[in-house]
């Protein structure tokens, strides 16, 4: 992509946002590392449903292009949803987050800044199976793409995610990867800062993100008046817009929403 051509954009690049006429309130959804704000279609629509007005930004460099995503970082994806909750704040009493994956490490920061009353954290990337992300910061600074051509998974095996898989998911972009890291770095820092009532909710087969996030939350949000945490059966990563979980998941969050 040229320095004045546009990114890419389709389906994936249009950011949720449904006005709940006469809402005291507003929920922040924050999505995933090369996700989009479409897979927490199914959360939003069921808590809007349920009254509240829901907003699922775009963040920066995701949906687009494997050229726009290069060009971002951690900074930039914290500082969209930091811009988003204020924007909320400003129209609105009351501002909750979720957040999945990467998403819900965003939310953590975004909760020990501002303290929302509550926050639900989806399969949040506090800690990740794959351990050699620890090394991607290094290692990106020499070789910031490693060509693989990997087949999509049955999930990116059509339609627009099959687009999405082909800008940023058939090879490993290992710097991107080393910023998905900060972003997991500047999560555990915040923490011990949340006071915010916290909902965990895991998926019983998810591989990328292990039951060690849970754990991490629920021993250092010290802070926080409660933190429950919920575990999907037979759910993977994916849960909050596969069948294999979503249902449920929106459901306990706006169960949790609702109390």
């Amino acid at each position: 992509m040229s320095d004045n051509a546009l990114p890419g954009h389709g389906p994936s690049t249009i950011p949720i946002f449904m006005r709940r006429p006469g809402a005291s309130d507003a929920v922040l959804l924050v999505h995933g590392f090369t996700g989009f704000p479409g897979e927490l279609g199914y959360v939003a629509e069921s808590l809007f449903r349920a009254g509240h007005t829901v907003y699922a930004p775009r963040l920066p460099g995701h949906g687009t292009d494997r050229a726009d995503f290069m060009a971002t970082g951690a900074r930039d994806w914290i500082r969209r949803a930091r811009d988003a909750y204020l924007e909320l704040a400003a129209e609105y009493g009351s501002v909750r987050v979720v957040g999945h994956s990467m998403g819900g490490a965003i939310a953590v920061i975004l909760a020990a800044d501002y303290a929302p009353d509550r926050v639900a954290l989806l399969a949040p990337a506090v800690d990740v199976a794959d351990r050699r992300l620890a090394l991607a910061p290094l290692l990106g600074r020499v070789a910031p793409v490693i060509r693989q051509d990997l087949p999509p998974s049955p999930e990116d095996a059509e339609g627009e995610r099959l687009r999405l898989h082909r800008e940023y998911r058939k090879d490993t972009l290992v710097r991107q990867a080393g910023e998905l890291y900060r972003v997991m770095r500047l999560a555990r820092a915040a923490l011990p800062r949340v006071r915010s009532r916290v909902l965990v909710v895991s998926g019983e087969l998810d591989e990328t993100v292990p039951a060690a996030a849970a754990a991490r939350i629920s021993t250092a949000a010290r802070l926080s008046p409660e933190i429950r945490l919920e575990t999907l059966k037979g759910a993977g990563h994916l849960f909050p817009f596969l069948a294999e979980g979503r249902h449920d998941c929106a459901r306990l969050v706006e169960e949790w929403f609702s109390e």
